[in-house]
């Protein structure tokens, strides 16, 4: 029972530390897929800001597109009127022979040229300067530059999207695992619990067997003691045997005795009788 005993506890000891490792590494998995998972969703949450970025830059992009078009459609309007305005000044200026028609005609280049200084002014200030176009234009490549950077970063995403899918399948394949060590801890534990059980019932079965023990122990010494008093027993009845012997043999003696004293009283009454009787026949015959 002591070395059952032992082997329990060794089983249990055993047990434990199994289901401790099975703890620990479940807690590893759990806290690598978490991390797996926020990653992941960190992932996706940059993809999808990526992705809003990209839009935003698209639509900004179609905005300076159009405002850069407009500009130079004013641009080229203004130039066509500013040559306009050059070539009526020519014309003005050769087909004038007189300073009157001169005058008139540079009056009216001169309010011709005010009016297109005050549309190129107009347009001017509708329409960007140059250092703003190449701004833009500069802004527009570098959209492009980085259009070209977040669509590797889209391949890269991409790979890391695949990437991901493997260690959502890996980590699915662990959750399967993680799945079957429960079922493995919890079978584990239902062994423990029954080792813990039959442990008890062991313990009690030591304890009936160890108060079965003392009382076998308790009967032997009274056992001893019975072999002793039986011993003691058969000298007594040894000797009282020996005494009934001797007290049979002395009564036998008395008997014998007795047989002979009733013989001698009776001898001795036969001779008082035939005393008496002599002594009467002597007296009748004096």
């Amino acid at each position: 029972l002591e070395e059952e005993s032992r082997c329990h506890e060794l089983m249990r000891k055993e047990i434990r530390k199994e289901h401790e490792a099975t703890v620990s590494r479940l807690a590893d998995v759990e806290s690598e897929a978490d991390a797996v998972v926020q990653s992941c969703t960190n992932s996706f949450k940059e993809n999808a800001r990526l992705n809003e970025t990209i839009k935003s830059i698209d639509v900004r992009c179609a905005k300076v597109a159009t405002i850069v078009s407009r500009a130079e459609a004013k641009s080229s309007s203004m130039n066509a009127a500013l040559a306009k305005n050059a070539n009526k000044a020519e014309i003005a200026a050769s087909s004038c022979s007189h300073i009157v028609i001169a005058n008139d005609a540079i009056d009216l280049v001169r309010s011709e040229m005010q009016r297109a200084i005050c549309t190129l002014t107009q347009l001017t200030a509708a329409v960007p300067s140059k250092e703003l176009i190449d701004d833009i234009r500069e802004r527009a490549k570098r959209l492009e530059q980085r259009e070209a950077a977040l669509a590797a970063r889209k391949v890269i995403l991409r790979e890391m999207g695949a990437g991901i899918d493997e260690k959502l399948s890996f980590i699915i394949k662990e959750r399967e695992s993680l799945g079957t060590l429960k079922e493995t801890s919890a079978s584990l534990s239902a062994q423990m619990a029954s080792c813990v059980n039959e442990e008890h019932v062991e313990s009690e079965t030591i304890e009936v067997l160890e108060k079965r023990f003392a009382k076998i122990n308790e009967l032997k010494a009274s056992l001893s003691k019975k072999k002793a008093l039986d011993s003691e027993v058969a000298l007594l009845e040894a000797r009282l045997k020996e005494r009934q012997e001797e007290a049979e043999h002395k009564q036998g003696e008395l008997v014998r005795r007795l047989e002979a004293i009733n013989l001698s009283r009776a001898k001795l009454q036969d001779a008082k009788e035939n005393w008496i009787k002599f002594e009467g026949d002597t007296r009748r015959f004096v």
